[in-house]
């Protein structure tokens, strides 16, 4: 599953990469759905249900800050394979908690990731080792719990207006 905007800032979200990875996986038989496109949901509730019982969550972005779309997936358990850029490197490490498309950051959008290793890895996760997938799933949720919870947040904004005085 992913879920991203079906139109605009196509240099950030590089929907060319996730067509690409979404028309390889089809090709190959695995199941592939784009949330706001192939599906949509009326509220909260069943799109949380939704991802909830979704086993893999792909982020292609490569330029938008923290997507909120990858956090709900990290704690809903899901396997998340993710470009490492918004700082997805920072926080998933590859073949622990997550998949990272690439473990090198590039600075064009025309020469990054890979699609076709990208849909490899996605459809060993799903069809062939999804035991796996539910494993990093769960260590995933672990990071999102300890990395994004409300008091986090709210530690971190003390300490940043502490630092530029505000406080």
């Amino acid at each position: 599953v992913t879920v991203l905007s079906p139109a605009g800032m196509e240099k950030a979200y590089r929907r060319m990469f996730l067509t690409t990875v979404r028309r390889m996986l089809n090709e190959m038989g695995v199941p592939f759905v784009w949330v706001g496109t192939d599906r949509k949901f009326d509220n909260w509730n069943d799109y949380r249900e939704f991802l909830g019982r979704s086993l893999v969550f792909f982020m292609p972005t490569w330029q938008s800050p923290r997507p909120r779309a990858r956090t709900e997936a990290m704690f809903s358990g899901c396997c998340i394979v993710s470009t490492p850029y918004q700082d997805a490197d920072t926080y998933i490490k590859d073949g622990e908690n997550g998949f990272l498309t690439t473990r090198v950051s590039m600075k064009d959008p025309r020469v990054m990731d890979n699609p076709e290793v990208t849909a490899k890895l996605i459809k060993r996760l799903v069809i062939d080792e999804p035991d796996l997938a539910l494993r990093i799933g769960q260590e995933g949720k672990k990071t999102a719990q300890e990395l994004f919870s409300y008091e986090k947040f709210a530690d971190q904004w003390e300490a940043l207006l502490k630092k530029i005085g505000v406080l």
